[in-house]
Formats: C-alpha cells, structure tokens, sequence
C-alpha cells in the first residue's frame, strides 16, 4: 500500500491580504551547542501567503509561551484569519492563547509532511539563507540568531516581479536596496552615548564592528536619516570588538 503522490495543485486562489492565511513551523535541532549568542536553540518560522512575507524567530525553547509571543509580534495590530500548521500540541496552545486576534486554526494530517509542505519549505529556505549568510559572513554558527532575521528582511524588501513583500504588506512603496548591508561586512559605527568605551579624548568618535542586522521597535525603515512620510527611530545590531573579550 501507497500513500497517493502529494502534487502541486492547480487553479488555487491565493489570498489577498495580509493575516489571511498564515502558516508556522518550528525547527529543531535536539542536540546541545545549538545555542546562539542570544541563547536561543530553536528556530520559529511563520510565513503569511498573500504578501509572500517571512519571519524568522530564534525562541528558547519549543514551548507554547515563545511561539504565542513570536505570532503576536508577526501580526502586530493585524488579525490573523487563519492559520496553519502541524498538529504540534505547542502551536496549538500558541493559537489558542492568542485569543481573539486569530480566527480559526487549521492543522495537517498527523504522520504527512506532505500535508505542511509550505511551512517545511519555509523552514528549509531559512536554514539555506542563514547557512548562506554566515557563510559568505565567515561568522561561526552561534550567530545563527542575527543571520536568519537578517535573511528574512533582506527576502522581504528584495524586488520580485516588480513588486516586494514589504509594499504588499504595508503600502509605502519599496525600501532602497543600497541600503541593504550585506551580513557580517565591517563597519564603522558611533556606541551608544550611554556605553562606557573607555576611550581617549582624542581618539575618533566611531570604533569599527560587524553588522549583524537591522532592528526597530516599532517601525522598520532603513538608513541612518529618516526618510520623508516615515517616523520612528531604525537601530543596528552591531557587535564590537570589546564583546569578544
């Protein structure tokens, strides 16, 4: 006895906004060192389908708490209609927990993959990215955390058949790509007013660092002057040479 051959469909509508479909997926790798800098262990990878828009989320654990967080932070202040996953007791209870901010919750056939093949896919682009990233970067693994955030925007801005994923979701148009700093490349930056550097009096204002991605509590926009019809302030994640010891 066969399973029948799980094959692309056709003629499927698409959703056409934002939260109307999403699917997550978690990626696991049991073993110890697996930790980044951060402490992180586990990956959390939430796709939406009509914006073509990924996010990945380094979590502690594999646990409900994290993944209910990580959704939340993917919605934002938008409801999800509906979403999709496996039949992981932690998803669900993260769906669940959710509240009235998602609508249904759909699962896959327990024991057919085949069934969650959109997420695992998802998964799988992210982990090639991120490999990919600390590869060309020269970054050992435990900067796993930084390099798949930085993979998921760079997908999100980057130009595909004339339009971004960032433009279908939010409907500002599409982010300058020279400002897309390639991840792990050396730079030059200003520490924080607030670090004690310990530097001299003389000496330059700005101290060199790896890039590490881009980071914004509220709104996402790129570079260091804040563009005209934007608010909100953007940040970097930089590592100095003191955080090495």
């Amino acid at each position: 006895m066969q399973y029948k051959p799980a094959r692309r469909r056709t003629g499927v509508k698409r959703p056409s906004r934002f939260g109307d479909q999403v699917t997550c997926d978690h990626a696991y790798a049991g073993a110890h060192g697996y930790e980044g800098l951060d402490f992180n262990a586990n990956l959390f990878v939430v796709y939406d389908l009509a914006t073509d828009w990924l996010s990945a989320f380094p979590v502690p654990s594999k646990e409900a708490d994290p993944a209910c967080a990580a959704l939340r932070r993917f919605a934002g202040t938008t409801k999800l209609k509906s979403v999709y996953s496996d039949n992981s007791p932690e998803i669900r209870k993260a769906v669940r927990d959710m509240g009235a901010t998602t609508t249904v919750h759909v699962t896959s056939v327990p024991g057919l993959p085949a069934t969650n093949a959109i997420a695992e896919n998802m998964v799988k682009r992210t982990l090639v990215g991120t490999r990919n990233a600390l590869l060309h970067a020269g970054l050992p693994s435990c900067f796993w955390p930084y390099a798949c955030q930085h993979y998921a925007f760079c997908r999100n801005t980057r130009l595909y058949n004339g339009d971004s994923s960032w433009n279908m979701r939010h409907k500002k148009g599409h982010l300058n790509p020279r400002k897309l700093y390639p991840f792990g490349c050396g730079v030059m930056f200003k520490p924080s007013p607030v670090a004690n550097t310990n530097e001299h009096k003389l000496a330059p204002t700005s101290i060199p660092g790896v890039f590490l991605g881009f980071k914004s509590p509220r709104r996402w926009h790129l570079g260091t002057r804040v563009p005209r019809g934007t608010s909100g302030r953007f940040r970097r994640h930089i590592v100095t040479p003191h955080s090495f010891g």
